[in-house]
């Protein structure tokens, strides 16, 4: 994976090469997306308090939206999530249902049922841990996933990328190159 910086003159142009940037390939659509960046250091602003470092990571964001060349296997790169992601939050009450009316049911039948609510509680929390912890992996490694193209760096006039196919940053390079104006004689 490689990077490269692009101009905002470049990005309002539409002067990405038709290669896919994630893999290389020729691009057949185009896919608009907002990228996001905000310094590292301006995470250790949240230090100096909760409310502080808030605005400062809202004041020091910065976006561009870029019209991204993809090939047909990762034009839904960013589009959209599986539905699993979308709605398997509603898995964890549903789980913690479960577990606990499970872990209920077999303390009364092998157990004392003296007190049946602590058994019942017990499942609940282990149900919702378990189910938490599981759809937070799912999450995670689906994250993980979604493309390696990010920017490294936004400022007003240009945007850094990074996690770039070698195909797709050899072709802007070059693209760059014959856009450049010879130097002046010195």
């Amino acid at each position: 994976m490689d990077w490269i910086r692009f101009s905002k003159r470049e990005i309002e142009a539409d002067a990405l090469p038709q290669v896919c940037m994630d893999c290389g390939e020729p691009a057949s659509c185009r896919v608009s997306k907002t990228f996001e960046y905000v310094p590292d250091w301006a995470a250790l602003l949240l230090l100096a308090g909760i409310l502080p470092g808030i605005i400062a990571l809202i004041v020091l964001q910065r976006q561009m939206r870029v019209s991204c060349p993809l090939c047909e296997k990762h034009a839904t790169l960013w589009r959209t999530k599986p539905l699993s992601l979308r709605v398997g939050w509603l898995i964890i009450p549903a789980a913690m249902l479960v577990c606990g009316a499970l872990v209920h049911f077999a303390w009364m039948m092998f157990g004392s049922a003296t007190n049946a609510w602590t058994p019942f509680l017990l499942g609940l929390l282990s149900g919702g841990l378990a189910s938490a912890s599981g759809w937070g992996i799912w999450v995670g490694v689906d994250y993980a996933g979604r493309g390696r193209v990010k920017a490294t760096k936004i400022t007003p006039e240009e945007i850094f990328f990074q996690g770039l196919s070698e195909g797709f940053v050899k072709a802007a390079r070059e693209r760059q190159q014959l856009m450049q104006p010879p130097f002046p004689p010195v």
